[in-house]
């Protein structure tokens, strides 16, 4: 299954860039039917797999094309709708996937059981369609479509405090150096994170320790995940993104290396906790630190472009961690490897930190 997921978070990726575009230009509403379409055939026609290639088709590009369709467009608007409190709005909506995960695991478990998995997929796959489809008809990609102001808008009477930005078309952004240091940031955040939720069970069970505390740990990891989109959104409007990416960059690389060493069963419980914290932190602020830089005019299609750099990371992380695996019998050069990639983004978030990208201004609520 490791391949066909690797194609389609990679598939995933590349679609976020053209779909990010799309949504700039069309709206969210259009794009996201579209995607609840896609994504529930994708669904519909894994119920009828019956070869591996079909897997690969069907998972890796069908559904990962909807999948693609559907993150960037959601998250962009966020930008478009608050001014304050950004990065908390982000948390909260991102922390909805956490909360669908633990929904639909046993909402699985309890159709495969009851249905068997063919019908499951295709109970799933129409009611994914539903779903997005009901929620797509309220999306507006701005307060201005219902005439209303993004929140907490500085009235124009002080125009000395109305924040400034830049407004980047997707073509001028790639010209600029903050955006490839947040690309490869972003890949960095992708390949770690991936590849330590892919890899953590296998390695709880290389230590002899029952596969079902490993499950627990994870799902310990996915609760604090959620915990630290919440907190750091909050921290994150108090200080600023860059600062939040870095803060959770930090604390992350002493805890990567320390998972080297753990060998009991309440380490790696207090590892899952700080280490989802953080990776929850780092994705609340990946969009509002996009807009900061490049403003609002692209901001689907460069978030878009930037994402690509984590479904990137997200592909070849856990692949490269399971060759490492394989060549070493251990997980050491594995989770060292991780460690050295985690210290190579807090390199290039001091960079970016120091970097302003030239480009025009204009207030932040245009």
């Amino acid at each position: 299954m490791s391949v066909p997921w690797a194609l389609s978070v990679s598939v995933d990726g590349v679609t976020s860039i053209f779909m990010g575009r799309f949504s700039d230009k069309l709206g969210p509403r259009k794009i996201l039917i579209f995607s609840g379409l896609v994504i529930g055939l994708g669904f519909v026609l894994m119920s009828r797999i019956t070869d591996i290639w079909q897997m690969y088709f069907v998972y890796g590009i069908i559904v990962g094309v909807g999948c693609g369709s559907t993150f960037v467009p959601t998250l962009s608007i966020i930008s478009r709708w608050f001014i304050a409190r950004r990065n908390l709005m982000n948390g909260f909506v991102l922390s909805s996937i956490g909360v669908g995960t633990l929904i639909i695991s046993p909402l699985a478990y309890w159709l495969i059981s009851t249905y068997q998995w063919r019908t499951s997929y295709i109970i799933m796959g129409i009611g994914i369609f539903l779903i997005i489809f009901v929620a797509a008809q309220f999306m507006r990609s701005a307060p201005s479509q219902i005439g209303q102001e993004p929140y907490n808008k500085i009235s124009p009477d002080k125009p000395e405090k109305n924040l400034q930005v830049r407004s980047f078309t997707l073509r001028k952004a790639i010209q600029t150096l903050p955006f490839w240091l947040i690309f490869v940031m972003s890949f960095s955040y992708g390949f770690v994170g991936v590849s330590i939720a892919v890899h953590l069970v296998p390695h709880i069970i290389h230590l002899n320790i029952p596969p079902s505390t490993g499950a627990m740990v994870l799902a310990a990891s996915g609760g604090a995940n959620i915990v630290g989109r919440l907190i750091f959104g909050v921290i994150g409007d108090r200080i600023g993104s860059k600062q939040v990416f870095l803060l959770c960059l930090v604390l992350s690389l002493p805890v990567v290396v320390w998972l080297i060493y753990i060998q009991e069963v309440w380490m790696l419980y207090l590892f899952a906790v700080i280490y989802g914290i953080c990776q929850g932190g780092m994705a609340t602020t990946q969009v509002p630190l996009i807009a900061e830089f490049f403003g609002l005019k692209s901001l689907g299609a460069i978030f878009g472009a930037c994402g690509f750099g984590t479904t990137l990371g997200a592909a070849i992380g856990p692949l490269s961690v399971g060759y490492l695996f394989d060549v070493s019998g251990g997980y050491q050069s594995a989770f060292l490897t991780c460690a050295f990639v985690t210290a190579a983004g807090i390199i290039l978030n001091i960079i970016l930190m120091q970097s302003k990208p030239k480009g025009e201004l204009s207030l932040e609520s245009s």
